[in-house]
């Protein structure tokens, strides 16, 4: 039909309009679908697992010694050492407990943030090619980094109790430079092993 203003309109206004979409509802549906994120997780090295394992017997250890001393202890312990390996400073043996408590702190914060790798500042290029790679060399590092940590936690704690009950008199002279050496030492051959294809 014509239009009052002189022109053919492109719509048959003589017959109903369909304002139905040309869509089936299967159709609709499988484009607004999305599929269930896969549950599976990707298994972890075996090296990775025996850090793992190690960082967590170092927490059984760490409980152990001071549940089986704990009643041997006297009231005041040793709850600091200097540079120098002797203890500085004494307190309450409650203070004890302070370090199992940092140890699993510590232990789940690292644990946290290997699962969020891309949330760091890496000192190369990430691409697609190194990604998957670049990721479970940093989740070893922090594996073995929770292992050394939660060990180091645990013979300050027997060194604690033996200063207490006047088996020892100290940490280890060389105890400082011992630490630095193999923690920065992992970092690193971290380092060195990620950067080869970085």
């Amino acid at each position: 039909m014509t239009s009052p203003v002189g022109f053919h309109s492109p719509i048959d206004l003589s017959k109903p309009i369909d304002f139905r979409l040309p869509i089936r509802p299967n159709a609709l549906l499988g484009a607004i679908t999305m599929e269930p994120k896969s549950q599976r997780t990707k298994a972890i090295s075996p090296v990775r697992a025996a850090y793992e394992i190690l960082a967590l017997s170092g927490l059984a250890v760490e409980l152990g010694m001071i549940i089986y001393k704990w009643a041997a202890l006297p009231r005041v312990i040793p709850t600091h050492f200097g540079f120098s390996g002797q203890p500085d400073d004494w307190s309450s043996k409650k203070w004890l407990l302070l370090l199992p408590a940092l140890t699993v702190l510590l232990y789940m914060g690292l644990t946290w943030l290997s699962r969020y790798p891309q949330k760091l500042n890496y000192p190369w290029r990430i691409a697609e090619r190194n990604a998957e790679r670049q990721s479970r060399v940093f989740g070893s590092l922090i594996s073995l980094l929770k292992a050394e940590l939660v060990w180091l936690f645990a013979f300050i704690t027997w060194q604690a109790i033996r200063v207490a009950l006047g088996q020892a008199a100290g940490l280890w002279i060389a105890f400082l430079p011992i630490v630095l050496v193999v923690i920065g030492g992992t970092v690193i051959i971290y380092l060195y092993v990620a950067s080869r294809d970085g």
